[in-house]
């Protein structure tokens, strides 16, 4: 197979604290990113990487740049990272390669978290995650993500603020299918630093 794949889990995320998707993805070797000011740029092998939301292309913020990504980690189950052409698997793509991010999804069993960080130049940040089954027995499950953030910078007058809310809601008709409804709700808010 002329591509490389690897997988940066849930628990890599939460140890390194990375928020933002290109601090989880300096753990794959031969990925290198930039900001490009409407979001951060990928590439691999000299080329611009897609990049996919649960297998579907991403394009907010970017005018149809596929290779462009402004993602908080909040949401994220695992990030999986193909180099090399990817067309053969999922269609018209760069030939870098493509970062599929992986939400986290409804469960059957219950789920709370809650943390609270801060840190230099004025980070404060929040986050929640709580679910589970629904009425017992009855195939629904749901989910609700929220974080909410403000930060500073070592620039002066640099600031943002983040609000994120992502509910989902599955449906388990049977042993083999589940419908699954997704929501993303993103308010950012910061100061143009390039």
């Amino acid at each position: 197979i002329p591509a490389s794949i690897k997988v940066v889990p849930r628990a890599v995320i939460d140890e390194q604290q990375a928020l933002r998707l290109e601090q989880a993805v300096k753990n794959v070797s031969g990925v290198i990113f930039s900001d490009g000011g409407e979001g951060t740029n990928f590439s691999s092998r000299g080329f611009g990487i897609t990049t996919l939301r649960d297998g579907f292309r991403r394009t907010e913020f970017t005018e149809g740049d596929l290779n462009r990504a402004d993602q908080d980690t909040y949401n994220v189950e695992r990030i999986e990272v193909l180099k090399g052409p990817a067309s053969a698997l999922f269609g018209r793509s760069n030939v870098g390669g493509l970062i599929n991010i992986v939400t986290k999804r409804p469960q059957a069993v219950p789920v709370s978290a809650a943390t609270l960080t801060g840190g230099s130049f004025g980070l404060r940040r929040a986050t929640m995650d709580i679910g589970g089954a629904l009425p017992q027995d009855s195939g629904f499950a749901a989910r609700l993500n929220a974080a909410y953030e403000e930060a500073g910078s070592f620039r002066d007058t640099v600031e943002s603020n983040r609000g994120l809310f992502a509910p989902t809601l599955s449906w388990r008709l049977d042993r083999t299918t589940t419908i699954t409804l997704f929501g993303e709700y993103a308010s950012v808010t910061q100061t143009p630093d390039v």
